[in-house]
Formats: C-alpha cells, structure tokens, sequence
C-alpha cells in the first residue's frame, strides 16, 4: 500500500509545482491595486505542495502493508477505466476538428457501445438523442458558445 501512496503523493506534488510555476508565469501574482490573478492559485499550489510534502513524508515512514483485498479492480475494470479516459481525451481533441456535436455523438456512441454494452443501433438511436441535447442544452438555454468543425462543409451546417 506504501507504493500506491507514495504514487499519489508525487502526483500532487507534481499537479502543485505545475500550478505554482503557471501562477507565476502566466498570471500577474501582484498589481498596483492589491493581489493579482495569480496569487490565489500560487497559494493554493504552495498548500497542495506542503500537504503533499508532508503526506509523502509520512507514508514514507509507514512500515509496508499489502492492499487489501479487492484493492485493484479486476483487468475487465481497468480497460473501462482506460476506456473512458481515452474516450475523454479523444474527445477533447476531436471537438476543434469535427465540432462538438459530432465529437458528441462519437463520444456518446463509444461508451454506449464498450461500457453500456448496447447493440449499434440503440447506442446509435441514444447518441444522436444525447448529442442533440447536450446541444440545445449548452446552446440555447446556457449560451455556451460551442466550437464548430473545422471543416467549412460541415462548420456550414451548424455541425
């Protein structure tokens, strides 16, 4: 178990120097009124930072413990989580290429498919649904702009 946390404690010292070093860089820590954009995340990454410190420190002395049982999921558990992490980060980056309502449905598509394990077409059938209503939802009563295909074919029809 010391292993796991000891994993953990370095990503979120890693995730606190990251937004320590992007406060400082990219935001204005102090300006001629007071505090500045970037004081507040500094701060809260020094905090993330010492906590982190402090806790890998500690499981550090620990003496070693074997996880529990049932501490891991099993390998079917892991491609879904792999999966789903996949499945956002194409996502992400297919939503500039293809517009968010395509990038949507393929989104909606996949996980209906590999982690609802429903047949094509009602996967089909509930994409299309969710995808126009995520949609209208984000469009028209929350007036969120959202990115159109980079395609002009396809930015020419609202996809």
């Amino acid at each position: 178990m010391r292993r796991y946390y000891q994993v953990a404690g370095l990503l979120a010292l890693a995730l606190a120097v990251y937004v320590m070093v992007e406060s400082r860089t990219t935001l204005n820590y102090y300006t001629e009124y007071g505090p500045g954009p970037g004081f507040l995340p500094f701060w809260c990454g020094a905090l993330l930072a010492g906590f982190s410190a402090a806790w890998l420190f500690q499981v550090s002395l620990r003496p070693v413990e074997a996880p529990p049982e049932g501490f891991a999921p099993p390998r079917a558990g892991v491609a879904r989580i792999v999966s789903v992490i996949g499945a956002l980060l194409a996502f992400a980056l297919l939503m500039g290429v293809i517009g968010f309502q395509l990038a949507m449905l393929a989104f909606l598509w996949f996980l209906l498919l590999r982690i609802g394990g429903r047949r094509h077409l009602a996967s089909l059938m509930l994409a299309l649904a969710g995808s126009a209503a995520f949609t209208y939802l984000f469009r028209n009563r929350l007036d969120v702009p959202l990115p159109l295909s980079a395609f002009e074919f396809l930015s020419n029809l609202g996809l």
